[in-house]
């Protein structure tokens, strides 16, 4: 069986910054535009994807996921597992993998510990944070949000495809499988780079052609996922001219009587400066 190494902090606060953001949905269902508080990346991707699962639709997964992102505000700083199942229930239905968590020693008696004075976050982030000192994840699959253990979770790695066309499409018919490769390979190198295979982890990623572009086929758990899909969601951006509703460069300035930034163009020139600027191109 193998050995489940908890992830450090710092990646702990990094995934919560990438799906962070106070997020609030008036109805599920709604897509991204209709989201009210602040801008939450993964909810908001250009990129295409979609599971690989015999028992979830991408519409489905979506669903999960428009749950898992409502606000939630703890009622108190320790909680038990079993209490905290039952207040989020609401929100969002989430199944105990109770073997793989009575594994490592938890039980629904395990208590669970929140910061109460923080602002109100997302049910996954602040999930996240309380269960990472406990060497638990949250896993979607087969149309169900499941807290397990991490060990467990690499054993039973969910699948994903990654239509990647846009992030290489500027690139020479002969140069795109190589392009393709040094995307797969920052992906390896800037993403858990040690849950995937090449240095001792169970994360495969393969590369596959289609009519429709090129395509990534990535197994990794869910959090993995969505850390994959953001990077490759601002590569896309980047490399299309693309920008978010979160995007700096679509916000006024702080002070608008001011017409020089560091670049020493108007800021009423701005944006079709911005816009004669390189966009990424992979070699």
């Amino acid at each position: 069986m193998k050995s489940f190494r908890s992830p450090d902090r710092w990646a702990v606060c990094l995934l919560a910054a990438c799906l962070g953001g106070l997020v609030c949905y008036p109805a599920l269902g709604q897509d991204a535009d209709q989201l009210t508080g602040l801008y939450t990346p993964l909810l908001d991707t250009e990129i295409d994807s979609w599971p690989v699962d015999p028992a979830m639709s991408r519409s489905q997964e979506q669903e999960i996921w428009n749950r898992l992102f409502q606000t939630y505000t703890p009622r108190r700083s320790v909680v038990s597992l079993q209490r905290w199942i039952r207040d989020v229930a609401p929100l969002c239905r989430i199944e105990i993998d109770r073997d793989g968590l009575e594994s490592i020693g938890l039980t629904l008696d395990t208590p669970l510990e929140f910061d109460v004075d923080t602002p109100p976050s997302p049910l996954i982030v602040s999930a996240m944070i309380a269960f990472e000192p406990l060497d638990c994840v949250i896993q979607i699959q087969h149309g169900v949000a499941r807290l397990t253990c991490g060990y467990a979770a690499d054993e039973s790695l969910a699948v994903r495809v990654y239509d990647v066309s846009g992030i290489i499409s500027q690139t020479s018919h002969s140069t795109r499988r190589p392009a393709l490769y040094q995307l797969m390979e920052t992906i390896r190198t800037t993403v858990d780079p040690d849950s995937w295979e090449e240095l001792g982890g169970m994360a495969t990623m393969r590369p596959q052609s289609s009519r429709r572009g090129e395509l990534l086929c990535i197994a990794a758990t869910t959090q993995t996922h969505w850390k994959v899909l953001v990077l490759l969601d601002r590569f896309h951006r980047i490399n299309n001219g693309v920008s978010d509703r979160n995007d700096v460069h679509d916000r006024p300035f702080a002070n608008p009587s001011s017409q020089l930034r560091t670049t020493g163009v108007p800021v009423n020139d701005r944006a079709s400066y911005l816009g004669k600027l390189p966009r990424f191109r992979p070699q």
